[in-house]
């Protein structure tokens, strides 16, 4: 943005709105470096700095498409009980945990895509999709204490995961 904006030439509230859409690629982007290790490069050569962050890209996208239908299964689950599988009554609305997700996505994307026929190749997404809706972490919002940080090296090729 300009650092020459006044209040006249763009409101607060039309600052808070476009903040606001900045905000969640602020998010994603903090996730795929950390979690995704976007950073971390298999290799010191061009070619292979490119593959690591087209290979990383890619599957953080089919994560989003396959996060969306996770979740659709979830409030589908959730709209017939509001209940858990210990039968306790859940506070919170719950959504995939995006993590467990990629790790299901890079163990079974290459076979999933590999399938020669199509109706098993869509069984295995299915299964992949039902999958992650099981493993589902809470929607907390108004948290009243601060998440403790985890600090770790920014970068260890020797257990960066592959796809």
């Amino acid at each position: 943005m300009d650092a020459g904006l006044t209040a006249e030439k763009l409101p607060f509230e039309e600052l808070k709105r476009i903040y606001s859409l900045r905000w969640s690629i602020e998010v994603n982007y903090r996730f795929i470096k950390r979690v995704q290790k976007l950073e971390c490069f298999t290799g010191t050569d061009s070619l292979l700095i490119r593959q690591d962050v087209f290979a990383t890209l890619t599957v953080w996208n089919i994560a989003t498409f396959c996060r969306i239908g996770s979740n659709k299964l979830i409030r589908m689950r959730f709209r017939k009980t509001r209940e858990s599988a210990s039968g306790k009554r859940r506070k919170y609305s719950h959504k995939t945990n995006t993590g467990n997700l990629i790790y299901r996505l890079k163990k079974n994307l290459v076979k999933i895509m590999l399938e020669p026929d199509a109706k098993k190749r869509s069984m295995m997404l299915q299964n992949l999709l039902f999958e992650a809706s099981e493993h589902t972490v809470p929607l907390r919002h108004g948290r009243k204490f601060p998440h403790k940080k985890k600090h770790t090296a920014k970068c260890n090729n020797s257990w960066k995961s592959h796809i």
